[in-house]
């Protein structure tokens, strides 16, 4: 299993962020016209790491996860993050030995009379 389809599998079927977002967990981008909230997830690189040999012993795979709602508040999208972090933050999975967020960034946009809420999360995923 690689590290999207563990992240994936986390996001989409939690019990607890079911209620909130259902099944709207998109890797890359949310399909057009598709219902608040919701996940985007993508990934941002991969090093690989390796000791004094260069043998490749993992990768560092950094992803990005972020919560968007339509919304003038950030209420809905601060319960995703906090639940994506209790998920995430100092987790294993197959193949996945560690998964450590970095940071998080709050953003607020307006498209056309809509005002939207997110935040963006940055983990470091070590795979094998």
């Amino acid at each position: 299993m690689d590290a999207a389809a563990w992240i994936y599998g986390l996001l989409s079927n939690d019990a607890v962020l079911m209620p909130i977002i259902g099944k709207r967990v998109f890797i890359d981008i949310a399909p057009e016209g598709t219902n608040y909230p919701l996940i985007v997830m993508q990934q941002i690189d991969s090093i690989p790491i390796t000791n004094a040999y260069a043998d490749i012993l993992m990768e560092g795979e950094r992803w990005q996860i972020k919560a968007i709602d339509k919304a003038t508040k950030y209420g809905r999208v601060n319960q995703i993050v906090q639940r994506v972090e209790e998920l995430m933050h100092k987790a294993r999975g197959p193949n996945v030995l560690s998964s450590v967020l970095e940071f998080k960034m709050p953003m607020s946009e307006n498209d056309d009379g809509n005002t939207y809420k997110s935040i963006i999360m940055s983990f470091r995923v070590h795979t094998q």
